[in-house]
């Protein structure tokens, strides 16, 4: 499958993990409900473990980081991060997102 890296901060990733819905906050009957972006981004994040997250809380704060995303989810993520007022790490990974998944040549990326 193909995968995209994007370059992150710590704090980036801390403000990626604060959007991504965690799944133990859902119900069966409120998953069956979503989009299927919002379900692929639910399925990414339940594969993410403590101990991943409690390594990204330890990194420096002063170097990026590469960070690693299936072409679906980044697809996936992309599209949900069409929201007028996201936070300023959001909007740095959002750049980064648009730039990678357009130099794979998805220039017709629409919300």
């Amino acid at each position: 499958m193909f995968k995209i890296t994007l370059r992150l901060y710590r704090h980036q990733v801390g403000a990626l993990l604060e959007f991504l819905p965690h799944p133990a906050n859902y119900s069966f009957r409120q998953i069956a409900a979503l989009r299927i972006e919002q379900m692929i981004l639910l399925d990414y994040r339940s594969k993410i473990t403590a101990n991943q997250v409690f390594t990204w809380k330890n990194r420096p704060t002063t170097k990026a980081y590469a960070f690693t995303l299936p072409l679906p989810v980044a697809r996936a993520l992309w599209s949900e991060l069409q929201l007028p007022e996201l936070s300023y790490a959001l909007q740095e990974i959002l750049g980064g997102l648009d730039k990678q998944l357009k130099d794979l040549g998805l220039t017709r990326l629409t919300a």
